[in-house]
């Protein structure tokens, strides 16, 4: 919904929650394990008891992991959220989107993408085997990784297990959802056509991304990449005007999900955003805030721009690369400055992600320090040695005044000084 390319537009976890989301292989070992003992209770059983173990009757139950592409229909889910959300170009109230998800237990645990639920007011479920939709609960999400997960209230449903095959070009795919928001379920065919390809977009930054030619539209993120034997390869989030399409790989997709359920992420603060640049400069565009998570908690609002983390500037080059390198690179509990700029109040304001210290107003004016040449001082910069520099982003960003050497609190702002990507006391 919030991504460029769609119109759809932390307590712990417990010990039960996390255990029904364990990996395929886990689930089939602890089975193999309980199969085990029951057969050594027989086994050791009185020899008086009377029974004859090749009359003794045993009951079947049977599985509802999906093992065939008969049962995806029953797994994928539609998923329409509402929410208030802020725009480079103004808010949009009570905006209504739509995405995909799929099921990955049988008690209601659904992936879909972070980018479809993150900062929503309300989140909708649309199943196969009700006529009314289920209410949505956020369990936590990744804005980095793009994966969300979702829980609904049901017992016994079948579900979807994550591929353990090695994903290779060529591999034969389905890409399952409901495009455009259609309530008809949408089963398109491909092939995988890169196993690994670059993750690092405008709205996420993903280890491992599989390309893929199945058809991607509007209102496909989330929904399952799955082969031939009903298993997932991926979760499909992206694709382009060019006809590339794209998903988060199962092994990272799982990895992810583990981390959400522990509460143990370290690839969110959570926000719904995009990298954003303007004559302003460059940062973290905040669409919408998950509420109760770090950046609610620090005072981040829908609107704000966040410009630099742990003292660096991010989203520079167009991506979330470095905003999520320096969130993988802390611990989630571990305090870290943020600096945003907000728009409605004409400045910066800095603060400490997972501390008490939350987001306040600073003081950007720095001192041009002595030592100005007369041809810089005839560039046209309009500074002279001693004046107090302090810009506001939208007034003074579009002049790009040229100058090599003026100093900012001690910092020299290379080539530009107007919203240069170096910046020194609140100038960039």
């Amino acid at each position: 919904m919030l991504a460029w390319h769609e119109v759809e537009t932390d307590a712990r976890r417990s010990a039960t929650s996390l255990d029904r989301a364990l990996r395929p292989s886990a689930r089939r070992r602890r089975a193999l394990l309980l199969t085990i003992l029951a057969a050594g209770i027989v086994a050791c059983g009185s020899g008086d008891s009377g029974s004859d173990p090749t009359t003794a009757s045993s009951t079947s139950v049977p599985s509802l992991e999906v093992s065939s592409l008969d049962g995806i229909r029953e797994t994928v889910v539609r998923i329409e959220v509402e929410g208030t959300f802020e725009y480079p170009s103004g808010p949009s109230y009570n905006e209504a989107g739509s995405g995909s998800g799929f099921l990955i237990s049988e008690d209601g645990l659904i992936v879909t993408n972070s980018h479809v639920v993150a900062g929503a007011g309300l989140v909708k479920v649309h199943t196969d085997w009700e006529t009314e939709p289920f209410n949505g609960r956020v369990v936590g999400t990744s804005e980095c990784a793009d994966i969300a997960v979702v829980d609904i209230d049901v017992e016994g449903r079948n579900y979807l297990t994550w591929t353990e095959a090695a994903i290779k070009a060529g591999q034969e795919i389905y890409v399952a959802g409901f495009p455009l928001g259609d309530p008809e379920f949408t089963l398109i065919d491909g092939i995988i056509s890169k196993a690994k390809a670059s993750g690092d977009t405008a709205w996420a930054s993903i280890a491992e991304v599989i390309e893929h030619t199945g058809d991607t539209l509007p209102g496909s993120s989330g929904g399952p990449i799955v082969g031939l034997d009903g298993t997932v390869f991926g979760v499909n989030y992206a694709g382009d005007d060019l006809g590339q399409a794209f998903g988060i790989s199962a092994d990272v997709a799982r990895g992810v999900i583990d981390d959400i359920l522990a509460a143990e992420s370290t690839l969110t603060v959570g926000v719904n955003g995009w990298a954003h640049e303007d004559a302003g400069g460059s940062g973290v565009w905040v669409a919408g805030v998950v509420p109760d998570s770090s950046a609610d908690r620090v005072g981040i609002r829908a609107g704000d721009l966040i410009t630099r983390l742990a003292g660096l500037n991010v989203a520079e080059d167009g991506t979330l690369a470095t905003y999520c390198d320096i969130l993988d690179s802390h611990l989630p509990d571990r305090p870290f400055d943020v600096e945003v700029w907000r728009e409605s109040e004409g400045g910066y304001l800095e603060g400490v992600f997972n501390s008490e210290q939350e987001l306040e107003a600073v003081d950007v004016g720095s001192s041009v320090e002595a030592g100005v040449s007369e041809t810089e001082s005839s560039l046209g910069t309009g500074l002279s040695p001693g004046d107090l520099y302090s810009p506001s982003r939208r007034s003074g960003a579009a002049t790009m005044k040229w100058c090599s050497s003026y100093r900012l609190g001690g910092a020299i702002v290379p080539t530009k000084i107007g919203w240069s990507t170096t910046r020194s006391s609140g100038a960039r």
